[in-house]
């Protein structure tokens, strides 16, 4: 991306601060979860197409599923990087239950934003233990570097 693509990028990540957290909603100024957020600023930075719907996925999937349901669709759109080579825009996985089940974007230097259960959308040092513990890869959409 270009300086002014990720300012662009972390303006409207930001935009968000403070939404709160509701299950496979996307409503900016009301309500968003993790993956409709991912999926909300990828259609606004014109990564994915603005008809793409996410398919329905029951709340406490990942309490059941060993395969993740994220990765998987993610996996059609984008590929994996070390986290020593993050850039602003890719997007951070994280484990809770059994699988991957938990998404946010990455701002640079060390922070990243995401829809969290209980507090929202929030911004958050990616080093944290409460975060750091359950990461698990990084993502970048194909064709970005």
């Amino acid at each position: 991306m270009t300086r002014e693509e990720e300012k662009k990028f972390v303006e409207e990540c930001r935009s968000w601060l403070g939404m709160k957290w509701i299950h496979g909603q996307c409503l900016k100024g009301y309500g968003v979860d993790c993956i409709q957020f991912i999926a909300a600023i990828s259609k606004f930075m014109g990564w994915l197409d603005e008809k793409y719907e996410i398919p329905p996925y029951p709340r406490d999937w990942a309490l059941h599923c060993a395969e993740s349901k994220i990765e998987q669709e993610m996996g059609k759109y984008c590929r994996p990087v070390e986290l020593s080579e993050l850039k602003v825009g890719d997007i951070l996985l994280y484990k809770f239950g059994r699988c991957n089940s938990h998404a946010a974007w990455y701002l640079g230097t060390g922070r990243a934003i995401h829809s969290h259960i209980k507090r929202g959308v929030e911004e958050f040092d990616i080093n944290e233990p409460e975060m750091s513990k359950h990461f698990t890869r990084a993502m970048r959409w194909k064709g970005r570097g």
